[in-house]
């Protein structure tokens, strides 16, 4: 039966014809085929886990997958990569090497291609996991800390909040100042500014040091006198919420 010529191609070494799936030309033995094998479980997996950036089409060696780059924030490319990774994947192996691989089959090397790509796409896997727990971590650790600074901030306090107290009831009025209380406004630490006592014996806490969310701010303590009894009100101040202690809030 003769073969069909548009399954015949030249040979690229002694341009005689041959079968379009030869890899090597049975007159001379110069081998045709140049290009590595395209394995379409690879491709599917590629697809399916990571098409939304269009690795399955640059694995293909189609250029076009850029596109798929371009728009990857949409998630478009990455719906329209999984429903070509299970095309792939269920398709028939023959039209696939006829479409892909000039119509040669797989040479046995197909497995490793699958190994490497599954090893890959675990580092990708792995990379993501450690990206979202360190988004995750690293503000709550800094939230923590600022809290922590806070919660200092009220002990350094405490000092001039008890004298605060001792003076109220013994002078039966409110301090205007830290000289009144015979205290200084100068706190050495790292986070804390200043302790002022104010006009109406209110204690202004002014933070200091380089984290953005303290720098600057304040957390107030306010005497409130109620049937002849004292309470302090600690939710004054510019400090966000989100750092005060519960009772602050």
């Amino acid at each position: 039966m003769a073969t069909s010529n548009s399954n015949m191609v030249f040979c690229r070494g002694c341009g005689k014809q041959i079968h379009k799936t030869a890899i090597s030309c049975p007159q001379c033995g110069a081998r045709q085929k140049t290009r590595n094998y395209k394995s379409k479980v690879t491709a599917g997996i590629l697809a399916i886990l990571l098409g939304n950036l269009g690795i399955h089409r640059f694995y293909l060696g189609q250029w076009w997958g850029i596109f798929y780059l371009l728009f990857f924030w949409t998630f478009i490319p990455g719906l329209i990569a999984f429903i070509e990774g299970i095309v792939f994947l269920a398709g028939n192996q023959q039209s696939w090497d006829d479409k892909y691989n000039d119509g040669q089959e797989s040479s046995g090397g197909e497995s490793s291609a699958v190994m490497i790509v599954v090893a890959i796409v675990g580092v990708f896997v792995v990379i993501a996991i450690i990206g979202i727990l360190a988004a995750i971590a690293i503000p709550a650790y800094n939230d923590y800390t600022i809290r922590a600074h806070v919660a200092e901030s009220l002990a350094l306090a405490q000092q001039t909040k008890t004298k605060a107290t001792e003076y109220i009831v013994q002078k039966g009025k409110l301090p205007n100042s830290n000289a009144d209380l015979e205290l200084s406004a100068e706190i050495k630490t790292p986070f804390v500014q200043s302790i002022a006592v104010t006009t109406g014996g209110v204690i202004v806490i002014e933070y200091g040091g380089t984290q953005a969310q303290l720098k600057d701010k304040t957390l107030t303590l306010e005497p409130i006198i109620e049937n002849n009894e004292l309470r302090w009100n600690c939710t004054g101040g510019t400090l966000d919420k989100r750092y005060r202690p519960q009772q602050c809030r």
